[in-house]
């Protein structure tokens, strides 16, 4: 008796396919991950500053001394010798920022309660006198 073996088919797409898909997965990872780069991912190539031209981005601390308080500033004044007044408010941390005129003499000055029977106190700040210039000037301020 003879026996008969059974003809193995040959595929030689079936490889084919597989090596589609794994080209197409990593195609897809690929764009999903410029795609992730671009929005998340902060570039500096792409960035715009927010600051118009002509003004300086102002930022930093102010903290008023003196032993009758702890009660925090709550504003800060910008005093231009051509130019109205600017001020902003100051959070509870002692942060502020504010745009100000590029190359401007500003006299500031802090104000803030020294107690609720008291009232407000108004001082000048050390340094007294600022000129920002740049798109981005950082300055504490202390009186």
């Amino acid at each position: 008796m003879s026996q008969t073996q059974p003809a193995q088919l040959s595929r030689p797409h079936s490889h084919m396919r597989y090596k589609i898909v794994i080209v197409i997965l990593l195609i897809g990872v690929v764009v999903l991950g410029v795609g992730f780069a671009l929005t998340s991912v902060p570039n500096t190539i792409f960035k715009t500053s927010s600051t118009p031209s002509g003004f300086t981005f102002v930022h930093g601390t102010a903290l008023m001394v003196y032993p009758s308080s702890n009660n925090p500033p709550k504003t800060i004044e910008f005093r231009p010798t051509t130019t109205d007044t600017l001020s902003t408010t100051i959070s509870s941390n002692g942060n502020f920022e504010i745009a100000l005129r590029s190359n401007v003499l500003y006299s500031v000055s802090l104000h803030g309660p020294v107690s609720p029977d008291v009232g407000n106190k108004i001082c000048d700040t050390n340094p007294s006198t600022i000129i920002p210039s740049g798109s981005d000037y950082t300055q504490n301020f202390t009186c």
